[in-house]
């Protein structure tokens, strides 16, 4: 029978309904194109919009005409649980019809939930209260804390509900289903009947419910029939676990309010009630039913209800509340319960939630779980959140794979499970010096001062123009999790393989919490800079390049945040060019400054005197927060004072040449002449900057005239004036002043000038020099360009970037430790007298020419809080504390966070035997469990043999037993040349091992590199591979049918009138969650062509391929029950390169190693050409000859077809050619866009553009479930 057109169909609803407007003829149309489609996926989404379907959102539209055509369909398809690969083509169709997408943000509108007068009003919708009479008991009663998200619901349910219309929802286990039923019939005041369906519900237990009254067995009405004749609402709870022909029954029950009880009486609807015979069963008006299941899949194992019955029902998907509506539910459970620990718990819930969703766990974590643990807290306070968490996830425990995931999740917001309480590394702190008076400064009269000159100019700000503005995810990870040091969390920003940090600024928040600073990051390749809040997973990327002459990148920018009427925006310098942008990173907007001495006025001979464009210009932003910032020529006698917010610029003309500037405060700046690094003091009235102004050398006199006196090479001062008790402490009590600041010196940990810059006598200096520590002159940096250092607390704390060179030996933990850092944060701090160095971890390392001339390969800013923001030349940007107050009390939090209950242990420590040497020991052939014994090998806690927990022996070696361990003291007694003949001997045998398999140490550190690489993927993969289910079918014979042969095993159901008595031949889906018969057939045809090697250093596409070949091979190793693969490859020259057989897949690390090297030297030697289109031919046509479950083909090429005049369409046919294989293209290389436009020229879901091997276990889930859609449709 064929289908309606959609004319006809327009005209059914029309004639049923009414006519429609454009919302509703929106969904008619997507409709028919769903259905027209030739995607098996998109089809069988056009089956949940059927007739009936449709006429009920038809009816929806013409009562809530405020209903989008989007959130309609979306409602209709249950779009919230489709697989992905199907949510992406339902999406791309209704792109395609240019509906806009949900945002899956939260209205910003409020929804009113309360009862008035007799009348409930839940949002603009509103009904009476129901008069239950005699019922009342029946009334559900829950505890329900209302928030927005449940409050929508509940007005959809009810807006369905006047409609007439009898509801399911649908949802994870632990969702609130039940609790949102309740919440809604009390607010109506419904009396409710439940019943709760399991595998064993049978079609009689639905209708009578057997009771014994003395002693005799009676059957009396089910819940379902009590609820048809008094007009209660039934609700079905657990209806996904019910057999599917069970349930079925309801189907009835619901179209035609009609249906046949076991007894024989049948419920008839109340408008036959008065023809009803006596063994009818009139169905009251007011009758309503409420339907809750699971969503289908694992882990619930239930049947697809919504699948089988959902077109007769009004469905709602139910979903974890979204942020804002589980903090305001969370915090009423646990008002106690502080807000970041809320906040903590609702990010790893969050987490763990889209890991369910991409199908990497297997149990999708609810609010039940996080509602139960925040209880917890509320009732015991002292139960650290480690150990209630572990209430939750030690089911888990016994999956090593789920535990490595969980673990990696806690890890990552600082959960510190498996953590001791006592591991604590901070930096080693060292005392200060003491202070000492070492000379004064003075500026003498007036008459000593030197001749310059000051022009004023308005500052010219060029219109405005937009920039690119991009949006990205990044993850912060919390670096707690298994140890308390100074670095809170860390940032990973999304360079690629090219980019590089130039330089950072923080813009504090107006509130003055850290939280709610902007962090800001300059890179180049590409040029632009990253924004982002640290308490939010988004950044923005705003692109430079715009601002610049193509193709021009330059590690020469500097940035500085602006403050005043300008906060928030950026001050961004090009030293090279000397070209000054005022940029605003929430707009976008980018301005050009014209100054005096800019390269684009170049030709005038004036402005060519005055810039030398060979040495680059200096930006000085230590009054940035102020908007003022000067900029000179180190080398030139020429200095640009500008004004930002009063828009005017002061050009001065000093009498020397500057080697360096700083300013001291809004009228003064010290000047150090280039040739005799002698000091300077300009100063300036702010209100007659042009006959009020002062050029004077600064004399130093030293506290003895008869020791010799170095002269301050001053490179910094504090904004801040220090308190009175601060400047006590350093120049003792007598010395009293308004005005102290500190300055920072190469000598010196910390210099003090008491009266600078105002007063007019002299200024008292004293310093902590570092001359007088027996490690001090070693800190001091030989480098020719000036430290980096900030000022906190005040300026009691000085924070100066230090490189590895620079800091004492007795600062390292550990001798290697110094190889793991890019260099150290010392910490000098004038309160408690005391200096600490606090390394900074090393990342990856970067290029030579994109690196800064520098010797610390980072960058820093401090913003509110005293938050101190490092970030390193391949973009990770670390949070610090480094405030002995705040590390305390962070300290005491993250010690509580394992709970403040003392463990109590009995330990009976017995004194070993000595050590005699390293050896293997005896192979015991009954591989018995040996502790000590000095004999066998693979014993645990002994001495000498190879084995684990003890001590002395040359390696470890796991034979399956129970460990025992010996104490750490004993272990740390081990003589060294013990050691060391254990280590020659571990050394030995691991060159062994790798000469067993042809591996050189070489290669076993190339393989390690590789791997390393891929780990968590592999990790992930293997999950994704553990869940998978059967899919095969069987023909067999098939119970419960309506037509066919009669079941002998159902004679006494025929008698009561059920229909479903017969049986019939047919192929039998798998049971949900049954394992494999057969083994999936993978096969994984890889491009080795040369152009994989050429465009390698453009973006990384071999060395992603051969990660994700690795990845494969790792994954499925153990997996050999349920997936047969093998790898092919193709290039030029090559349509068919064996790398891995079927039957002869890699066993160790130098097989897969070698997989890898001979792919590599085929696209390294190839001749040019492509052969992707004859390879996926051939692969798709000849992996179907193996007897397997499932057949895959998955294509790994980069996106070059256009170069060989490959039309997509040609692909496109191919990877659909043959039904019984599912065939997919994954396209890991790119030139600009190619790969997105090839993919949008290709089948929706059959493409993949995969540019980050991270994302490639997401990708073959979505592959491996691809399937099931399919075969359900």
């Amino acid at each position: 029978m064929r289908g309606v057109t959609l004319a006809e169909e327009k005209t059914i609803i029309e004639k049923m309904v009414g006519k429609f407007g454009t919302n509703m003829a929106t969904v008619l149309k997507v409709t028919h194109e769903l259905r027209k489609s030739d995607d098996a996926t998109l089809q069988s989404i056009a089956g949940s919009l059927s007739m009936r379907q449709l006429l009920r959102i038809a009816r929806r539209f013409e009562k809530y005409p405020d209903i989008s055509p989007v959130s309609a369909i979306y409602k209709a398809c249950l779009a919230r649980f489709l697989p992905p690969l199907a949510k992406q083509s339902l999406d791309r169709v209704l792109a395609d019809a240019g509906l806009p997408l949900e945002s899956g943000l939260p209205p910003a509108d409020t929804v009113r939930c309360e009862v008035k007068d007799g009348i409930v009003y839940l949002g603009n919708t509103k009904i009476n209260v129901y008069q239950t009479g005699d019922s009342q008991v029946k009334v559900p009663d829950t505890l329900f804390y209302d928030n927005q998200q449940h409050a929508r619901i509940l007005e959809a349910m009810l807006q369905d509900f006047l409609l007439g219309e009898h509801l399911l929802l649908v949802g994870n286990q632990g969702v609130g289903k039940n609790k949102i039923v309740d919440r809604f019939l009390h607010l109506l005041n419904c009396p409710r009947e439940y019943v709760q369906l399991h595998r064993d519900t049978s079609v009689q237990s639905l209708t009578l419910q057997p009771t014994v009254k003395d002693g005799v067995i009676t059957y009396e009405d089910s819940p379902l029939v009590r609820a048809v004749q008094n007009g209660h609402v039934l609700v079905v709870d657990e209806a996904d676990k019910a057999p599917t022909h069970v349930t079925c029954v309801l189907k009835a029950l619901v179209e035609s309010s009609e249906m046949l009880l076991a007894d024989g009486r049948r419920i008839v609807h109340f408008s036959d009630g008065a023809k009803s015979k006596p063994n009818s069963v009139v169905m009251h008006p007011n009758f309503k039913m409420i339907v809750l299941a699971n969503r289908p899949g694992f882990p619930f194992l239930g049947n697809d209800f919504f699948g089988s019955l959902g077109d007769i029902f009004s469905c709602h998907a139910i979903d974890n509340p979204l942020r804002e509506s589980e903090m305001a539910l969370l915090k009423q459970y646990g008002p106690s319960v502080p807000k970041e620990t809320v906040e903590k718990l609702l990010a790893i819930f969050g987490d763990l939630r889209n890991l369910a969703d991409e199908g990497l766990i297997t149990y999708p974590f609810s609010t039940r779980e996080v509602v139960n643990i925040v209880k917890h807290l509320e009732a015991f306070p002292n139960d650290g959140i480690t150990s209630v968490l572990k209430n939750v996830f030690d089911f888990d425990s016994y999956n090593k794979e789920n535990r490595k995931l969980l673990l990696s999740v806690l890890h990552k917001h600082g959960i510190p499970v498996d953590a001791s309480p006592d591991n604590v590394q901070l930096a080693r702190t060292f005392e200060l010096p003491s202070p000492v008076w070492v000379g004064s400064w003075s500026i003498g009269k007036e008459s000593c001062s030197l001749d310059c000159s000051v022009e004023m100019q308005d500052l010219h700000i060029k219109r405005p123009v937009s920039l690119p503005k991009l949006t990205t995810d990044i993850e912060k990870v919390e670096a707690r999790s298994l140890h308390f040091s100074e670095l809170q969390h860390y940032w990973i920003l999304p360079y690629g393989t090219s980019g590089s940090t130039v330089d950072m600024a923080i813009s504090p928040s107006r509130d003055g919490r850290s939280e709610n600073d902007m962090v800001h990051v300059a890179s180049n390749y590409p040029l632009g800079i990253f924004s982002f809040s640290p308490k939010h997973t988004v950044s923005s990327f705003l692109q430079l390049q715009r601002c610049f002459p193509p193709g021009y990148s330059s590690s020469s920018i500097k940035l500085t945040t602006l403050g005043g009427s300008l906060h928030g925006c950026l001050a961004v310098h090009e030293s090279l060019t000397n070209t000054l942008l005022l940029i605003d990173p929430e707009t976008g907007d980018a301005s050009s400054i014209g100054l005096g001495s800019l390269v684009q006025k170049a030709t005038e001979k004036f402005v060519r005197s005055l810039y030398n464009p060979s040495i680059p210009s200096v930006l000085c932003k230590d009054l940035s927060a102020k908007s003022l910032v000067a900029i000179y020529q180190p080398g030139r006698n020429n200095v640009h004072v500008l004004d930002m917010e009063q828009r005017y610029t002061l050009n001065w003309k000093l009498p020397v040449l500057i080697d360096q500037l700083f300013m001291a405060d809004e009228s003064n700046c010290v000047v150090v002449a280039g040739d005799t690094k002698r000091k300077y003091l300009l100063s300036w009235d702010e209100k007659d900057q042009l006959r009020n102004h002062r050029f004077s050398p600064i004399t130093e006199e030293p506290a003895h005239q008869s020791t010799v006196y170095e002269a301050r090479q001053l490179y910094k001062a504090g904004m801040d004036n220090l308190s009175p008790e601060a400047l006590r402490r350093i120049a003792g009590p007598a010395v009293n002043a308004s005005e102290a600041k500190v300055l920072m010196t190469e000598q010196d940990f910390a210099s003090v000038a008491v009266g600078f810059p105002r007063a007019t006598s002299d200024w008292q200096i004293y310093s902590y020099p570092r001359s007088v520590v027996p490690w001090g002159e070693c800190t001091v940096e030989q480098s020719f360009k000036q430290p980096t250092t900030l000022p906190m607390m005040n300026s009691t704390v000085l924070v100066t970037a230090k490189p590895n060179s620079c800091v004492p030996k007795e600062a390292w933990p550990t001798e290697a430790a110094s190889a793991d850092s890019a260099g150290c944060l010392e910490v000098v701090n004038l309160n408690d007298q005391s200096v600490s160095y606090v390394p900074v971890p090393a990342s990856r390392s970067t290029p030579n020419y994109l690196r800064d001339n520098s010797d610390v390969p980072f960058f820093m800013d401090v913003g509110c809080q005293d938050a101190l923001v490092t970030v390193d030349n391949n973009g990770c940007v670390r949070s610090w504390e480094l405030t002995p107050h705040k590390l305390k009390n962070s300290l005491a939090e993250w010690q509580k966070m394992m709970g403040t209950g003392q463990r109590l242990e009995l330990n009976i420590e017995k004194k070993g035997k000595p050590l005699k040497g390293p050896k293997h020991g005896k192979e015991d052939p009954e591989n018995a469990p040996h502790v000590g014994g000095n004999t066998w090998a693979g014993g645990t806690g002994g001495r000498d043999t190879a084995g684990l927990g003890g001590i002395g022996g040359p390696y470890r070696l796991d034979k399956g037993h129970k460990v025992h361990q010996v104490s750490d003291e004993e272990k740390q007694s081990v003589p060294p040349e013990v050691l060391k003949a254990a280590h020659e001997m571990a050394q030995k045998a691991l060159k062994d091992r790798l000469a067993e398999i042809q591996m050189s140490e070489h290669d076993a550190a190339l393989y390690e590199q590789l791997s390393d690489s891929v780990k968590r993927q592999v990790q992930l993969l293997r999950v994704i591979l553990d869940s998978l289910q059967a899919t095969s079918k069987e023909r067999q014979w098939l119970k419960h049918q309506t037509s066919g042969e009669l079941d002998d095993s159902k004679l006494i159901e025929s008698i009561t009138g059920e229909k479903a008595i017969y049986r019939r031949r047919g192929e039998q889906e798998p049971e949900v969650g049954s394992p494999q018969t057969k083994p999936k057939r993978l096969r994984l045809v890889v491009d080795v062509s040369g152009s994989m090697y050429r465009f390698n250093g453009y973006d990384a596409r071999l060395q992603r391929e051969m990660e994700a070949v690795l990845m494969v091979m790792q994954a499925l190793q153990g997996f050999q029950d349920k997936f047969v693969y093998d790898i092919l490859g193709h290039s030029g020259e090559e349509s068919h390169l064996e790398f891995v057989k079927a039957d002869k897949p890699p066993l160790n690390d130098k097989e897969r190693l070698k997989v890898l090297q001979e792919m590599h030297a085929h696209s390294q030697f190839c001749l040019s050409g492509d052969n992707t289109l004859s390879a996926a031919k051939e692969a798709i046509d000849t992996v179907v000859h193996d007897d397997c479950e499932e057949h895959f083909v998955v294509v790994l090429s980069d996106a070059n077809l256009d170069r060989y005049a490959i039309p997509p369409k040609k692909f496109a046919n191919i990877l659909s050619s043959n039904p019984d294989v599912d065939a997919f293209a994954i396209f890991i290389g790119s030139l600009g866009d190619q790969a997105v436009r090839l993919q949008r020229s290709l089948p929706s879901g059959r493409t993949f553009v995969c540019m980050d091997t991270a994302d490639l276990p997401q990708i073959l889930q979505q592959i491996f479930t691809s399937s099931l859609l399919r075969s359900a449709s």
